[in-house]
């Protein structure tokens, strides 16, 4: 009788966020809360550079928090639903009023760190 060793597991790949926020303080704890939580970071600092950091590399979701730029907010927001339909989106706001309307998630930040973890790896894995 032959018995089949299974093969191991494979480590799961890191979900890859593209994390747009115009305040550096804020982004840089909002990046250091995700990796820690087994996300794979990329920071942006204004919505050019969200854009050219978009075009080249793949990313699993972007997260947008723009307290300075909310038009350009709103904008990139717009372009991101356009993208190729595959690229999910989701805005931090301080009120689901105060995000952009385009947005499909809104997460407040009021909720917390770990609720901000919890939304994000219920938008990425699947449904178990």
């Amino acid at each position: 009788m032959r018995t089949h060793a299974r093969a191991p597991k494979l480590p799961r790949q890191k979900k890859k966020i593209l994390l747009l926020d115009d305040d550096p303080v804020s982004r840089k704890l909002r990046a250091l809360t995700l990796v820690v939580n087994g996300f794979e970071v990329y920071g942006a600092g204004s919505v050019e550079d969200a854009r050219a950091r978009l075009r080249p590399a793949r990313f699993d979701l972007v997260l947008v928090d723009c307290k300075h730029d909310v038009k350009g907010a709103q904008q990139f927001c717009q372009e991101l639903k356009k993208h190729d339909g595959k690229l999910r989106y989701a805005v931090l706001s301080s009120s689901r009023e105060a995000a952009p309307q385009t947005s499909e998630t809104v997460i407040l930040k009021s909720d917390g760190p770990e609720h901000l973890v919890h939304c994000l790896r219920s938008m990425l894995e699947p449904a178990a």
